[in-house]
């Protein structure tokens, strides 16, 4: 805020409806930076550009510039720390659900076994029966144990060798619960990518219609979603014959690489799907078996609790019958989550699946103009340049000796010279 405030100054003593010659005046600024901070200043406070009948560019900035910018920065501090914060309580909140499924199962199967080991030994009748029952017991706890187990280390129960995993256990139940993020986290990256090509393909000068399959809603009237672009590449704004604005780069007109920058271009931003989760689907069907047998754990042990006997019974079935109504809507929620947040996806895919379909009739007007449009595109040739830097044209290289650099230099010059005498010769004799 320092380096600009007077320029912000300038623009409040002038009343708000300012050119670049007017701030430059006014705060005793360069002309090229008032005209490079204006165009910050207009992307952040959104106001918007006006051409006069002339020509000339005017910007129209709100009256609470001031209030606009203080709140940018602190909602920009606030909306940083609230993202850090996020993702240490997202990360916390899925561990809790992954180990809590685990310590759920396992607070259930040693209660149902306490209860039956209860119920048994109060049912034990001298002879081979209680040793029947005992022998019931401990091979149900075994078939329950060895079945947790494979599931517990599985990558599928079936299957495992030949399908594809990248997720571990309990990878795998993060990614069935909370999904694995946003597959278009670098959207923005991207389409500064995007536009960068499309603009040096263009020869460093474009209209908004060229741009406009890189964004995400159509341009106004005004085109101020096009101010974030000129202040990324340092554009400038220019009015054609016509009185149409050109968007013009001139860093991007210059290049020293290899290519000629007019290789294909993408174009159009196709924003990616929302996928339900990386797991593979022996791993997801092991994670709904977890859950499912989990609610009916706690289904079964609901049941259990409903005898008279077993009400009166201390450790841990007391504690599990403390904690029931807590794990039972658990068992709920971790079936019920992956299923809202199925619901959410498609309605994620459907608004993406719009867009992207909007950009892709917005490039393909650029392939069919109107009659409107090419004449708007055929107002670009004035102000489209490209030049190449070539290793000839350099007059000094870090990576070269200075002397010799001088002396090749006086050697050019001089030959330079004796060319053009050997051609003045002829006509002076």
């Amino acid at each position: 805020m320092e380096s600009i405030q007077p320029l912000v100054q300038a623009i409040e003593h002038l009343g708000y409806r300012v050119t670049v010659g007017d701030v430059a005046a006014q705060a005793g600024m360069r002309v090229a930076l008032v005209e490079h901070q204006l165009l910050q200043l207009a992307a952040a406070s959104q106001a918007s550009l006006q051409v006069s009948d002339r020509g000339d560019l005017v910007f129209q900035f709100p009256h609470n510039l001031q209030q606009r910018l203080r709140r940018q920065s602190w909602q920009q501090q606030l909306q940083l720390l609230g993202q850090q914060l996020w993702r240490i309580l997202f990360y916390l909140i899925r561990i809790s659900f992954g180990l809590g499924l685990l310590l759920s199962i396992g607070l259930f199967i040693v209660a149902i076994i306490a209860i039956l080991l209860a119920l048994s030994d109060s049912d034990i009748s001298v002879g081979g029966g209680g040793d029947a029952g005992s022998s019931d017991v401990g091979s149900t706890g075994d078939s329950w144990g060895g079945d947790w187990w494979l599931w517990l280390t599985f990558d599928g129960p079936s299957g495992s060798q030949t399908e594809p995993h990248s997720l571990s256990f309990l990878e795998a139940i993060f990614s069935f619960l909370f999904g694995d993020g946003d597959p278009n986290r670098d959207r923005e990256q991207q389409r500064w990518q995007l536009m960068g090509a499309c603009i040096r393909r263009q020869q460093g000068a474009v209209i908004a219609e060229q741009l406009q399959p890189y964004l995400d809603r159509p341009l106004d009237s005004s085109e101020s979603d096009l101010l974030p672009v000129l202040v990324r590449f340092d554009g400038h704004p220019r009015v054609s014959d016509s009185g149409q604005l050109v968007y013009q780069f001139p860093a991007l007109q210059v290049t020293a690489a290899e290519s000629d920058g007019r290789s294909r271009v993408v174009r159009s931003l196709q924003e990616r799907l929302w996928s339900f989760s990386q797991a593979s689907r022996g791993q997801i069907i092991g994670v709904i078996a977890l859950g499912g047998v989990n609610l009916l754990l706690a289904a079964l042990f609901g049941g259990l609790l409903l005898l008279p006997s077993v009400a009166s019974l201390g450790g841990v079935v007391a504690l599990v019958a403390g904690l029931y109504d807590f794990l039972l809507i658990y068992a709920i929620g971790f079936l019920a989550v992956p299923a809202v947040r199925w619901f959410w996806i498609q309605r994620q895919n459907q608004a993406i699946r719009c867009r992207n379909r909007d950009r892709q009739r917005w490039a393909d007007s650029l392939r069919k103009p109107s009659a409107a449009l090419r004449k708007k595109l055929e107002q670009l040739a004035p102000w489209q340049a490209q030049a190449k830097i070539e290793a000839d044209n350099l007059i000094y290289s870090s990576d070269r000796d200075l002397l010799e650099q001088e002396l090749a230099q006086d050697s050019a010059i001089a030959a330079e010279w004796q060319q053009r005498l050997m051609q003045t010769d002829p006509e002076d004799s």
